[in-house]
């Protein structure tokens, strides 16, 4: 009987597997993926049915396009996670304290209420082949990000991922982006939920009565374009540099800011 249990028990195995869904860096932003395919779906059933209308054919295929592309502004705007974005190569420690340094490329992705860190070793570096890392933070509420950092603490998350988790939870004397960034995202995203709303009545109107419909949708515009300028404006006069070093992070802003403001 003894034996039973003494299989297996003396073995040379790897670290424990904890499964968790941020253990290894994803391939693809569903989230995103999903919102594109619905809203490209809709308009190949738009493209379908066109042919059974007698008049202004191209008129509303510009009109229902123009909504179509709007909203889908709106939600990859709020959804997004490349608001601004800091990317590079990083030589440095893998574990807090320790000697063994890592040769890896990072990228810090921030949304409006999120943040994603993704941490890959380079192929050259053999020790840590298997490093590919993608963690979210969530940043909803004022202590998301100090309880977050505790659990990626609790977690053992490698030292490069802490690091930057560490500049988004201190708030105090120079170390107050995470405060900026919170509120920048906070107001921003305000502005985006008041232009979904217009954008529903604009469709709504559109049907109904296309001259309010009209207004509702320069209405639609300027909330996106306010959207992205509160961003702008609430942004951390001090720019954040994150250093690795020999390494320095810096940030700009990435391909969903720019959306928002070019369609708005």
């Amino acid at each position: 009987m003894m034996g039973w249990f003494d299989n297996f028990r003396y073995w040379e195995g790897g670290p424990t597997l904890y499964m968790n869904d941020n253990r290894t860096s994803a391939s693809t932003d569903y989230a995103i993926l999903t919102i594109i395919l619905a809203f490209l779906t809709v308009l190949l059933a738009v493209v379908t049915i066109l042919p059974g209308i007698i008049k202004q054919r191209i008129t509303s295929l510009c009109i229902i396009s123009l909504s179509l592309l709007s909203g889908l502004t709106i939600f990859l705007g709020k959804y997004g996670s490349c608001w601004n974005v800091g990317q590079g190569k990083i030589y440095t420690s893998y574990k807090v304290f320790s000697k063994q340094k890592i040769n890896a490329t990072m990228g810090i992705f921030i949304g409006l209420q999120h943040m994603n860190v993704t941490l890959k070793a380079l192929p050259d570096d053999d020790r840590y082949m298997d490093v590919n890392f993608n963690e979210q933070f969530i940043w909803e509420k004022p202590t998301d990000m100090r309880e977050q950092y505790k659990l990626a603490l609790m977690k053992g998350l490698p030292y490069p991922i802490l690091l930057v988790a560490e500049h988004f939870t201190l708030n105090a004397e120079y170390f107050v982006w995470g405060f900026y960034y919170r509120s920048a995202g906070y107001y921003a995203n305000i502005a985006l939920t008041a232009a979904l709303v217009s954008w529903i009545l604009m469709n709504l109107m559109l049907v109904n009565i296309p001259r309010y419909g009209a207004y509702l949708m320069a209405v639609t515009g300027s909330l996106l374009c306010f959207s992205a300028g509160i961003y702008v404006i609430l942004m951390p006069s001090l720019p954040l540099l994150i250093r690795f070093e020999d390494t320095i992070i810096s940030f700009h802003f990435g391909w969903c800011f720019y959306l928002v403001l070019v369609i708005g």
